[in-house]
C-alpha cells in the first residue's frame, strides 16, 4: 500500500475520516488542524454518496491544511463521481475494488467509471478490499452497494473473504462497520482476519473512544479509522487522546 496513504503503512496509525456531506468547510479545516497538532496519522476524505456541493472545497481546504503541517491527506472513493474529490496535491487515492460478494460488481463498475479521472489527476492509487461488517444498523455504504454485511459471529467467513481479497491483488483490507455504527467490528473477527492475511488491516465504524481503537490494535489492526465522533467536535481533549494513542502505537 502506498506509504503516503497515511504517515506510513509500516507503522500503525489512526486516521480521521471526513465526510463532505456531514461537515462544513470550516469544521473540516478545524478538524485537519487539530489532527495535525495532536499527532493523528493522516486524514481521509470520502463518503458513500455526495449530496452536497461542498466536496471540492473541503478537499482543497483540508489538503492545504495538510501541506502546512506535513499531514498526509488522501481520498477514499465511494459511489459518487470521483471528480469532485480529486486534487493533484493529494497523498493518494484509496480505491475499493473487492467487497462482500454482492457488492464487488458495483465496486468494479465504480472503479471503471473513475479511471479516466484518476488517470488525469495522476496521484498514487491504492486498491483495497472493502468488507462491510454488521454494525447494528444499515449503513449508507451497505445500502448503496446493496450488499449483505459480514455476520458478526462468523469470523471464519470474514477471514476467507479477506484472504480472497488478498488473492485478487489488493494492497489492504478494510473491515468497516459503517459510519455511526452502534457496534464496532468484533475483536474475534479482527483477530481471525489478521491471522489469515499478510496485508495491512484497516478497521473502522463505531469507534468513539480511544480504548476501542487500542483494543483493535491489540488484536491485529494496522490502521484505525475514526469519523463520526469528530464531526462538529472541536474538543482538543478528544483529538489529544486519539493522537496520543496513535503516537504510542507507532512506537510499539
Amino acid at each position: 500500500m502506498s506509504a503516503s496513504a497515511i504517515s506510513s503503512f509500516s507503522e500503525r496509525g489512526i486516521v480521521i475520516l471526513i465526510d463532505p456531506d456531514r461537515v462544513s468547510e470550516a469544521e473540516a479545516a478545524n478538524a485537519a488542524r487539530l489532527a495535525s497538532v495532536n499527532g493523528i496519522s493522516a486524514i481521509w476524505i470520502g463518503g458513500t454518496f455526495l449530496h452536497r456541493p461542498n466536496a471540492a472545497s473541503i478537499v482543497r481546504t483540508v489538503v492545504e491544511q495538510g501541506q502546512e503541517t506535513n499531514l498526509p491527506v488522501s481520498v477514499i472513493l465511494g459511489l459518487s463521481s470521483a471528480d469532485s474529490l480529486l486534487d493533484q496535491r493529494l497523498a493518494g487515492v484509496l480505491l475499493p475494488l473487492v467487497g462482500t460478494l454482492a457488492a464487488t460488481g458495483e465496486l468494479v463498475r465504480q472503479a471503471y467509471r473513475s479511471t479516466p479521472s484518476l488517470m488525469a489527476v495522476g496521484v498514487p492509487v491504492t486498491p483495497i478490499g472493502y468488507l462491510a461488517v454488521d454494525g447494528g444498523r444499515l449503513s449508507s455504504a451497505l445500502h448503496g452497494l446493496q450488499g449483505i454485511p459480514l455476520p458478526r459471529d462468523k469470523p471464519e467467513i470474514a477471514a476467507t473473504l479477506a484472504l480472497c481479497c488478498q488473492f485478487t491483488g489488493v494492497r489492504a483490507v478494510y473491515l468497516d462497520a459503517g459510519s455511526g455504527a452502534s457496534e464496532t467490528v468484533p475483536l474475534k473477527l479482527i483477530e481471525a482476519v489478521r491471522a489469515a492475511i499478510s496485508l495491512p488491516l484497516i478497521i473502522g465504524g463505531g469507534i468513539r473512544r480511544p480504548e476501542q481503537a487500542d483494543e483493535a490494535f491489540a488484536v491485529g489492526a494496522d490502521v484505525v479509522v475514526v469519523g463520526s465522533v469528530f464531526e462538529g467536535n472541536t474538543s482538543r481533549t478528544l483529538f489529544g487522546h486519539f493522537g496520543a494513542l496513535a503516537q504510542a502505537r507507532r512506537r510499539s
